[in-house]
């Protein structure tokens, strides 16, 4: 009978650390714990009381603790699937858990994941956690749908089952160890509600119609409500109050809407099947602004046609339009999409760790070690220190909260950005074709990468 169940969601190279810097950087040592694990961990724990969820975006491990457990989740992306893979070979050395892997990298790229652990769950976990969890407790065989394992020297492929229609538990943020503390301690962490799952679209780059499928399943509102209060409850002071008391839902919170803007030039939306152009891009800002909201923009930069200058063009893009905040980022190369199969002869290297936002393919007009600096150079001229200023005198409170949140964390992204950069200004000049690269080599830090360990 099993007794005790454990979750881990792996942080990247640098996991929680006690730091006077999660007082105002988000996403450097400190970062909000995944939704959707706390879920999967809050089904799991109607079946086995003992079950705990570490994350290290806010606290170490206790591995004495989860070495200890029956079966061990791990929930990989594809930036942090390194970790993951080291943190189930530490667990392997010493417990007889199983191990069993889930999340969007595993899920997409089982075949690399199944090799640290004993299963892979695929595709949304709300149901077939259950059926994952009775199955071995019972010694009955995994032969359901949505299952990857090794037999003799082969991989067995169970096949997918359809994704879950009730999608409307209430995650329990107390399984989270240490949780409770840090929502309360740090302003750098805020509730988060997934209010929906999947895409209609079919961006070619995407992961989320990979993983949630292309129909959008949508929970009740009175089920959402019930799960912002709870949320709320679970970041509330009793004496200091918070500085914003927002709540993200999965893209948007009350104060702004994050707009998936990712290009600017209507031959670029093209290219990655991207049913957008500028002027609708335009229009939905000023819609979206006329209601008294604000507007978060997310780009992506490394298209075929991103030249010189692209950095200056997003960055001035975002500073007349009034787009309160940002993210900017190298294009996405997740393995199991259809960009990446496409594509995979132009990437770098295969370090998953690097996958966070830094250039990792040879772009077509423009060196990699270029397009870094334009992302370096956007992020500093819209978070430059006159732009605090102006927003620290003049922007509402909640901009003005989080702009200067934004203003630390973007000046952390640039020092990472930056570190990258003497390997990419290393690399050959010349844009590989699909039969020159070697992908050989490691797929995984430990082995490293040519020429960069």
């Amino acid at each position: 009978m099993l007794k005790k169940l454990r979750f881990i969601e792996p942080g990247n190279h640098s996991p929680y650390r006690k730091s006077i810097a999660n007082l105002y950087i988000y996403n450097k040592y400190i970062r909000n714990p995944s939704t959707g694990l706390i879920t999967l961990a809050t089904i799991a724990k109607g079946i086995v009381d003992d079950t705990l969820m570490y994350s290290e975006s806010i606290s170490e491990i206790d591995f004495d603790d989860v070495c200890g457990a029956d079966i061990v989740f791990i929930s990989i992306n594809t930036f942090n699937a390194v970790r993951g893979y080291k943190l189930a070979e530490q667990i392997r050395s010493s417990s007889a858990a199983v191990i069993a892997f889930g999340g969007m990298h595993a899920s997409l790229h089982y075949t690399e994941a199944v090799e640290y652990g004993d299963y892979v769950l695929t595709g949304d976990g709300d149901e077939s956690i259950v059926d994952f969890i009775c199955a071995i407790d019972s010694g009955a065989p995994v032969d359901f749908p949505s299952v990857i394992y090794k037999r003799d020297s082969g991989i067995v492929n169970t096949g997918e089952r359809p994704q879950p229609e009730d999608i409307h538990t209430i995650p329990n943020r107390n399984l989270v160890y240490n949780y409770a503390k840090m929502a309360k301690r740090y302003d750098t962490l805020w509730p988060q509600v997934h209010a929906s799952r999947g895409c209609p679209h079919n961006c070619s780059y995407c992961a989320v119609i990979q993983h949630f499928g292309r129909r959008i399943r949508k929970r009740t509102p009175e089920n959402i409500v019930a799960d912002i209060k709870e949320a709320i409850a679970s970041h509330k002071r009793k004496v200091i109050p918070r500085l914003s008391n927002c709540v993200w839902i999965t893209d948007d919170n009350f104060a702004e809407v994050a707009l998936g803007i990712e290009f600017l030039d209507d031959d670029s939306f093209k290219e990655f099947n991207k049913k957008s152009n500028y002027k609708d891009i335009v229009q939905s800002i000023k819609n979206i602004r006329s209601h008294g909201l604000g507007v978060r923009g997310l780009f992506i930069v490394g298209a075929e046609n991103d030249t010189k200058g692209v950095g200056e063009t997003i960055a001035n893009y975002v500073i007349e339009n009034n787009i309160h905040g940002c993210l900017i980022q190298s294009m996405f190369f997740t393995p199991g999409t259809r960009f990446y199969r496409e594509n995979e002869h132009l990437l770098i290297h295969k370090n998953w760790e690097k996958y966070d936002g830094n250039v990792v393919h040879y772009p077509k007009n423009i060196k990699p070690h270029e397009l870094q600096k334009e992302i370096i150079l956007a992020s500093s001229k819209i978070y430059s220190v006159k732009r605090l200023i102006h927003a620290i005198f003049h922007s509402e409170k909640i901009f003005k909260i989080l702009f200067i949140g934004e203003f630390f964390w973007h000046r952390s992204i640039r020092a990472n950005l930056k570190k990258e950069l003497p390997y990419l200004e290393s690399l050959s000049a010349v844009r590989p074709q699909p039969t020159e690269l070697d992908h050989s080599f490691a797929a995984h830090g430990g082995a490293g990468r040519p020429g960069h360990g």
